[in-house]
């Protein structure tokens, strides 16, 4: 499913052409005789371009390719399946209706595609299909924003994705879909606000989802996600996890996350096997490439996971965890050039270029040790008016050989239950503190298993 495009060239709605994209993409998901691949694998391919071309990129054996123009309360969609190995068209059909009718519109395409593609549908299939996760039309545009919004993947997109998934809630407080969306959002936000405020708010958000669909994968994704992450309860979220993937086989979010609780568990065979899937399902996703370049590393596989971050940087040269995880390989490897060129594309990427700047000045005039100070410092005036993660302080005096510093900013970590904690078990900075009683304390507490 590509994003639709604009009927009329200039007349577009980007909110409705990624999101009638992503609504078919989510109904057809649930259909276990075929795989879709996800809104994220597709979102890159927003312009016109070739149809058969981006199939054959994916990996896929059909496209499908749509226009869309909304005027005033009418839209017009026009829609074709084309078959990737030869470009023909299996189905094509063009649809008028009132804008409240979108949903019917969106129905009749997802049963063209299956008549097309000539699939027996079980019951539950039959029934999943013709299901509306909303009959609210405004709730239905606010969540398409809101979806929009989130997958920008920046701290700004997901607070205005947060924003358009309240509204669509207060506008239809039984839409399961969008709970689900507004859970997730503010589960990201921990990069940017403490946890311990965000945590009532995603879970409340998640079990609202789950209250109203318990079937719906996504709404127990959401779940697992905060279980995992806010809870630190491993078993809970495997189980929950695993559900989520059991409901949609080809959950490409399920399988990576479930990747990133094994890991966590150095359960590094089983972690690799869930993040491949992922992949398969999603290949041009950089941060599903990132995250099982982050496996090997926490494997200490260096090489390997040197080159999967190149895969996720060709992909996307401006996520910003390439290059996060691209510093800890290039130390790893002893290669400090290689770590400050990294750390200072994560810091622009992550929105710092003053301190990108600073930190690169440091190494250029005074080495690697001062462009840590420097950076230290410079985290430390920006903690005056923005949250700043202490496992990214702890980190930088761990470099600087800071050992008390780092077990107190370690200890503030855990106590903000900061992102990326879950980890530390694995983490190979942290060989050097594994004898450590207060290391090993930390240990516990986060219920994370450190690799033998």
């Amino acid at each position: 499913m590509l994003p639709f495009k604009p009927l009329v060239s200039g007349s577009g709605d980007v909110y409705l052409e990624l999101g009638m994209a992503d609504t078919l993409i989510t109904e057809l998901s649930n259909i276990r005789d075929i795989e879709v691949r996800p809104t994220s694998a597709v979102i890159a391919y927003t312009a016109p371009s070739d149809p058969v071309a981006i199939g054959r990129k994916l990996g896929v054996e059909a496209v499908l390719d749509g226009r869309i123009q909304r005027a005033g309360d009418r839209v017009r969609v026009t829609a074709q399946l084309v078959r990737v190995d030869d470009g023909s068209s299996l189905w094509a059909g063009k649809f008028d209706e009132d804008l409240k009718n979108i949903l019917a519109v969106q129905d009749a395409i997802s049963a063209r595609i299956v008549s097309a593609l000539t699939l027996d549908l079980s019951g539950d299939e039959k029934q999943s299909l013709e299901k509306h996760a909303t009959e609210s039309s405004e709730a239905y545009q606010l969540y398409l924003r809101g979806r929009y919004h989130w997958y920008r993947w920046t701290p700004e997109g997901w607070q205005r994705a947060r924003d358009y998934f309240e509204q669509a809630v207060a506008k239809d407080p039984k839409f399961a879909l969008a709970w689900s969306g507004l859970a997730d959002a503010i589960s990201l936000q921990q990069w940017i606000r403490p946890r311990n405020e965000l945590a009532p708010q995603a879970k409340a958000a998640a079990s609202r989802a789950l209250e109203l669909d318990p079937r719906l994968p996504e709404a127990n994704l959401s779940l697992g996600g905060i279980t995992l992450f806010f809870d630190w309860d491993h078993k809970a979220a495997e189980r929950v996890i695993k559900h989520a993937i059991e409901l949609n086989p080809n959950f490409a979010q399920g399988h990576d996350l479930y990747a990133l609780l094994l890991v966590s568990e150095a359960r590094f065979d089983e972690a690799i096997a869930q993040s491949r899937r992922a992949r398969e399902l999603d290949p041009t996703s950089p941060y599903m490439n990132t995250d099982l370049g982050q496996i090997y590393y926490y494997k200490r596989d260096y090489d390997k996971a040197a080159e999967q971050i190149r895969v996720a940087l060709a992909i996307d040269p401006n996520y910003a965890d390439v290059f996060r995880y691209g510093t800890s390989i290039a130390e790893q490897q002893k290669d400090e050039a290689g770590a400050i060129d990294a750390s200072v594309k994560f810091l622009v990427a992550n929105g710092d270029p003053e301190i990108a700047a600073a930190v690169r000045a440091a190494y250029a005039s005074s080495g690697y040790a001062s462009a840590q100070q420097v950076w230290l410092a410079e985290l430390t005036k920006k903690s005056a008016t923005t949250y700043v993660s202490p496992l990214d302080v702890a980190e930088i005096h761990a470099r600087l050989g800071h050992r008390e510093e780092a077990i107190a900013a370690l200890r503030k970590a855990i106590d903000d239950r900061a992102p990326g904690a879950t980890w530390l078990g694995g983490d190979p900075r942290w060989d050097a503190y594994r004898d450590d009683p207060r290391f090993r304390a930390m240990l516990k507490e986060l219920g994370v298993v450190p690799p033998s």
